[in-house]
């Protein structure tokens, strides 16, 4: 890189690092930015050594064989708009050493998923998630449930959720 007159040199193109300049004629090396007074010449310019990174998003492999996880509820209670709601969706691996997750998307405006509760028996693992709130709007949704273990197996279900709307009295 050549600089033949006065002005700022920057080196925030460069990738982050520490650089180290060699050989700089017409004043001194300053990492970052540096004003010349005439013209300033860089004969050499050394990146630093990347460090080594390793990411792995792929999870863990099971050392036996892995059993699927299972949405085990089958409907969903209905419920009223304007009325508190509340019930929950279950799921179970055949595998009790696994950790599972459970996420539950297609609800009315006004219900959210709430915490879920994780479980171990002697024969399976097992999570219930809770849903409630307050819906605003009646109708028939499509409510899709779908939990997974540590070892990345997926599974999901769809379930109706019915929202009356109120009787008029």
């Amino acid at each position: 890189m050549k600089v033949s007159s006065a002005g700022t040199v920057n080196f925030k193109a460069l990738p982050s690092g520490d650089y180290e300049v060699r050989y700089l004629k017409s004043g001194t090396a300053v990492p970052g930015s540096f004003t010349p007074g005439v013209s300033i010449e860089i004969l050499e310019l050394t990146a630093p050594t990347p460090s080594p990174i390793s990411v792995s998003t792929t999870p863990t492999k099971p050392t036996s064989k892995n059993s699927m996880p299972q949405i085990t509820s089958s409907s969903l209670v209905s419920g009223v708009s304007g009325n508190t709601y509340n019930t929950t969706i279950s799921a179970k691996d055949a595998d009790v050493t696994n950790d599972l997750t459970m996420t539950i998307s297609g609800l009315p405006f006004g219900l959210y998923q709430g915490p879920c509760n994780e479980q171990v028996t002697t024969s399976a693992a097992l999570i219930t998630c809770t849903i409630s709130g307050t819906p605003t709007r009646s109708g028939a949704y499509t409510v899709t449930a779908k939990v997974r273990d540590n070892y990345g197996l997926t599974s999901s279900k769809s379930l109706t959720l019915t929202i009356r709307q109120v009787q008029a009295r």
